[in-house]
């Protein structure tokens, strides 16, 4: 069979639909959305074709668990990954954060600690505090806008004797970086020692940019997956986020066994008649796609990248390691959060992330995403570049 080919250029109106990306209460009309990640590409031909072959059956009754969703992870871990792992060790989830919040009602009590680093993700934040959890932030390093783990830091908090788990978000959310095999190992053989659990966001483990490799965590040692709940999804690769169907890996069987009696109460049981079958779509027949996203996404990114240093030395930045956003600091400009997302909204004319939603490390950062076609992505850096020049005397 001939090699599907995914036209990442075509640009086509997603507005009127119901995506969250362009709800016409977040911006007007007129502002561009760059923001939540999402991306603005076609799903793949073979997820859409699993979806239409569904709906043709027209009743959508409960449907029960086909062992292709638990195959599927198994082939996707293994070819793209090289992580062999066993079909017995997956188990559904409504997403990652869903899971990740069975995870914090089985695994820590009211008052027990959960360590981040930040900036960081905002439900992954969000879902400990309202847990009644209390989340311990601890700063990345910032040089330059290249984002490391103060090592010293992690293990002093590590050493209370509240710490019940440490979330990893690799590649990490907002920064881009995608963590070495040393800081990989560094971060289990901490999470060993001091006997925390670790949740392992990998969410963004597909898009990786050339120079970095994406190690699932649990992968690097038996040692290590015996502690470790990694969570995935193929929602910002293939954007099909919207079908509310993700996976837990967990190697260790009383582990698994304490997550699915979480998950039963919490009442997060059943899957959706769709999002079963497109997920088990991508990760069975999609890889061609992945295989041309990432090099679209580099290009866009290496664009935005040369864009800003060219042209808007008021903005810094790294080039991210993996994902498709970008981390812009705008400390330079002298305005208050509030203030820089004005700008950009209503003189820029473009919806950008607010720095602010994950963490205070993030005053004075917004957050733009890349995965669009790359007429978008143009115009969007002119609005970007419309909204500094205004602020130029």
């Amino acid at each position: 069979m001939a090699q599907l080919v995914h036209n990442f250029d075509e640009v086509y109106d997603r507005r009127g639909s119901d995506c969250k990306k362009y709800n016409p209460g977040k911006f007007p009309a007129e502002v561009l959305p760059m923001w939540i990640a999402d991306t603005d590409f076609r799903c793949p031909a073979p997820a859409i074709e699993a979806a239409k072959k569904r709906l043709e059956h027209e009743a959508f009754g409960y449907p029960y668990e086909l062992p292709e969703f638990n195959s599927s992870v198994k082939h996707w871990q293994k070819v793209r990954h090289g992580w062999d792992i066993e079909e017995k060790w997956v188990e559904n989830a409504w997403g990652v954060i869903p899971a990740f919040t069975y995870i914090v009602r089985e695994f820590a009590n009211p008052g027990d600690q959960i360590l981040c680093h930040t900036p960081l993700y905002s439900p992954l934040r969000e879902s400990v505090r309202d847990n009644g959890r209390e989340l311990v932030s601890l700063s990345m390093i910032n040089t330059d806008n290249h984002y490391t783990i103060d090592f010293d830091a992690f293990e002093k908090a590590l050493q209370s004797k509240k710490a019940r788990m440490y979330i990893l978000c690799n590649p990490h959310n907002p920064t881009g970086r995608v963590f070495t095999e040393e800081e990989l190992r560094k971060i289990g053989d901490l999470c060993k020692k001091y006997k925390v659990l670790v949740f392992s966001d990998e969410i963004h483990g597909d898009i990786i940019y050339e120079g970095y490799k994406h190690i699932p965590f649990a992968s690097l040692s038996p040692e290590y997956a015996d502690f470790t709940i990694t969570g995935i999804n193929p929602g910002k690769t293939f954007n099909v986020a919207g079908i509310r169907t993700g996976a837990v890996i967990i190697s260790n069987p009383e582990i698994m066994k304490r997550f699915i009696i979480a998950r039963q109460a919490s009442k997060g049981l059943g899957r959706t008649v769709v999002g079963q079958q497109v997920f088990i779509a991508c990760y069975q027949e999609c890889e061609y796609y992945v295989d041309q996203l990432v090099p679209y996404l580099q290009a866009n990114m290496e664009y935005a990248y040369n864009f800003i240093k060219d042209r808007l030395p008021e903005i810094k930045m790294s080039k991210p390691e993996g994902m498709y956003l970008l981390w812009m600091d705008c400390r330079s400009l002298g305005l208050s959060q509030a203030d820089l997302m004005k700008l950009f909204a209503e003189v820029g004319k473009i919806g950008l992330n607010s720095g602010t939603e994950f963490g205070p490390e993030g005053t004075g950062y917004a957050r733009l995403n890349i995965a669009v076609p790359r007429a978008t992505l143009e115009e969007g850096m002119h609005r970007v570049e419309t909204a500094i020049k205004s602020t130029r005397k």
